[in-house]
């Protein structure tokens, strides 16, 4: 074999070699790019998954702190609604002190505190209300009867040797049920929704 043939089988030698390593260069340069890309989707979407989660969450927190200023703000228009009607009430009351509609829900408890004292004691009431004491007390009963201005409507009763004091004035009626009466008046005013916080 001559030289010059040596030396072009070398050169087909080295130029096959040389185009089979651009080509395997080739599909490796391409295996990368293709991992690279896949790698870069991959960290793109946990990262979009990660701003997504951090925007939801912070969503759900303006909406929890958005619906705890909506429930404090209901609670105070009802309580100030509350307030202006039993401020009425009071007024209303005020202005009707003797009435017999009035006088009527002061009677009942009137007559519960004289069973409980046994016909004896001390009552006050407003100058106006003795007589309508007066009336209400049972046959047989001991009961000094003391006008008082500053009384409610009603009578304030009190034991003999001063060890109960029973207050059946409408006034204190109102006062014993101004709980029961807010939950009614609320419920009336839509109350029983549930003002949700959180």
């Amino acid at each position: 074999m001559a030289l010059s043939d040596l030396l072009r089988r070398l050169e087909e030698d080295a130029d096959s070699r040389a185009a089979a390593m651009l080509s395997a260069a080739h599909a490796e340069a391409g295996r990368l790019g293709a991992d690279s890309a896949a790698e870069l989707t991959r960290r793109r979407t946990l990262a979009l998954a990660g701003r997504e989660a951090e925007l939801r969450a912070s969503a759900a927190s303006e909406a929890a702190i958005a619906r705890r200023a909506a429930a404090a703000e209901l609670l105070e228009t009802r309580a100030a609604l509350l307030g202006r009607v039993f401020e009425r009430v009071d007024a209303s009351l005020a202005e009707r002190r003797a009435t017999a509609a009035v006088l009527d829900c002061a009677a009942g408890d009137l007559a519960a505190a004289l069973e409980y004292l046994d016909g004896k004691g001390t009552a006050r009431c407003r100058p106006e209300l003795v007589d309508w004491l007066r009336g209400r007390l049972p046959a047989g009963s001991v009961f000094t009867v003391e006008p008082n201005p500053s009384a409610g409507v009603g009578a304030v009763l009190r034991a003999p040797d001063g060890s109960v004091e029973i207050d059946a004035t409408v006034e204190q009626r109102l006062a014993r049920l101004r709980a029961q009466l807010e939950v009614v008046a609320l419920g009336m005013l839509g109350g029983s929704d549930r003002a949700a916080v959180g």
